[in-house]
């Protein structure tokens, strides 16, 4: 079956959406990998200087740190919501004008059967670990703010 010109346009919208969604995604990755490797990097310096401690830099290294996981933490949150957009917006596509795809449909019937501790979105759980390097990062900083 042929589709007509407006299907068509869907269509092409409908991938170009799936696209997005899927380059979202990498970015959303290759930024949280980032950050993880700018935290480990700081808690090895943490961990060098922690023998012979030099408090104003270890003060400077647990605020940094700070600063960093709430960085992240925006970053990905709005990552993570750009991600739910495109969804949101080729599920329409799907449900309003292609009716044929079944793409979402499938996915959810999926999502039915699964186990409920599969069923935790990565993106939001995911979340949580720019909150409790940020949390590490305070706690460090108290440390080393009554060793002083």
């Amino acid at each position: 079956m042929a589709l007509s010109k407006d299907e068509t346009i869907w269509l092409e919208n409908y991938k170009l959406l799936i696209e997005f969604v899927m380059n979202e995604s990498k970015l959303y990755w290759d930024r949280y990998n980032v950050f993880l490797a700018l935290n480990s990097g700081l808690l090895v310096a943490l961990v060098f200087l922690a023998p012979r401690p030099i408090f104003p830099l270890l003060e400077a290294i647990s605020i940094f740190g700070i600063s960093l996981g709430i960085i992240w933490f925006l970053i990905v949150a709005r990552a993570s919501a750009y991600i739910r957009y495109w969804i949101k917006k080729a599920r329409e596509i799907e449900e309003d004008k292609l009716q044929q795809l079944s793409i979402f449909k499938e996915e959810e019937k999926f999502r039915n059967r699964i186990k409920w501790y599969e069923k935790a979105g990565i993106i939001r759980t995911a979340l949580v670990v720019p909150i409790l390097t940020s949390t590490l990062w305070f706690l460090i900083m108290l440390w080393t703010l009554t060793l002083n």
